[in-house]
């Protein structure tokens, strides 16, 4: 009997559980309304890049161009800040990319060690600019437009000490890629 009783119990609570009515039978369902949006940048232009110049230095130094004065550490003469102004979306964020160093080539084989040092802020603004870290320091495209400046310091080869004063002479260059793009 108490066999009996407890299909009869089990039997009673699945017929309970079967007639109450499901949520998605009872049209309470909900909806909402989502907002799309797009954010569209006008393409970045480089107008009037100036390129960086050490200029005419002695042996034994260590040569540095200050970005945001311009002002020359063991130069002789004809130090150039370098750099160049970008157009884009008012407002926007750009982030500079440059290499933390550059080999100068030389005559016979020898090389010298640029480190750059790059600024950025408004135009015109080069005493003021912000010292940027390489792809991680925002500049702000006030009024859609910024600049950048460059100068740096210049090593013996192994990236670590003044320019040697057996360091051949002539001319030494090399290439600085400063690419910029929206900040994301």
């Amino acid at each position: 009997m108490l066999r009996n009783l407890g299909y009869i119990a089990i039997v009673a609570l699945i017929a309970l559980l079967c007639s109450q009515p499901t949520l998605a039978q009872t049209g309470l369902g909900a909806n909402h309304d989502l907002t799309a949006n797009a954010v569209i940048y006008t393409p970045l232009a480089i107008s009037s890049p100036i390129n960086f110049s050490f200029g005419n230095i002695m042996v034994g130094g260590n040569p540095i161009v200050d970005p945001k004065t311009g002002g020359a550490t063991s130069i002789i003469s004809g130090s150039t800040v370098g750099g160049l102004k970008v157009a884009g979306s008012a407002a926007a964020q750009v982030l500079f990319t440059f290499a933390s160093s550059v080999t100068l080539n030389g005559p016979s084989s020898n090389t010298l060690i640029y480190k750059p040092s790059v600024t950025g802020g408004d135009v015109g603004a080069q005493s003021s600019s912000a010292i940027l870290t390489s792809g991680s320091t925002a500049v702000t495209l006030t009024g859609g437009n910024c600049q950048a400046w460059v100068g740096g310091e210049l090593f013996k080869s192994d990236g670590t000490s003044a320019v040697p004063a057996n360091q051949a002479s002539g001319t030494y260059s090399g290439t600085l890629n400063l690419a910029v793009d929206y900040y994301q």
